[in-house]
């Protein structure tokens, strides 16, 4: 078990720059306040389950510099949360599942007016909300390809920014 949870310290900031990046393969938290940021110019994979059940003021994962998250695996939002992509070549690459349940809204953007981030699903990957809204809205050229899905199925799922796709 890998918890990104802060434990009340203030915003956590883990700086990946290793050849590989991290790869996750069991079970990741995200459920206390105060944001982690992902940042540097290597990559952070979900193969596992990346539960990020917090919701409040701070509640978001910060994916910047360069940074590339790949979810391979089941990304949760169960309750709110934000991803933040900001920066430019900021990417979060969607293979495996992210789903959004429970009553709170949630969403996936880019807050720099200035720079870039991007949000990709690819083939194989489900985007889904059965709960709540989510929004995907990053300010890069999203796409969405051939294989890729969106399912809406008692949630809400609202699209926002520039996308491209098959």
């Amino acid at each position: 078990v890998l918890n990104l949870t802060p434990n009340n310290i203030g915003t956590r900031t883990f700086t990946i720059n290793n050849t590989g990046g991290i790869v996750s393969n069991g079970t990741t938290n995200f459920d206390k306040d105060d944001n982690v940021t992902l940042t540097g110019s290597s990559s952070f994979t979900n193969a596992g389950t990346f539960n990020h059940s917090h919701f409040g003021t701070n509640d978001n994962l910060v994916v910047k510099g360069g940074l590339t998250f790949t979810n391979s695996g089941d990304y949760l939002l169960t309750n709110g949360g934000d991803i933040q992509i900001t920066g430019a070549g900021s990417t979060f690459n969607n293979s495996g599942l992210l789903h959004k349940s429970g009553p709170n809204d949630a969403a996936l953007f880019d807050f720099s007016a200035s720079t870039t981030g991007t949000f990709n699903n690819l083939a194989g990957g489900e985007v889904r909300s059965t709960g709540g809204i989510l929004h995907v809205a990053a300010r890069g050229t999203n796409t969405s390809v051939a294989g890729a899905t969106w399912t809406a199925n008692g949630g809400e799922i609202r699209l926002g920014a520039e996308w491209t796709g098959t």
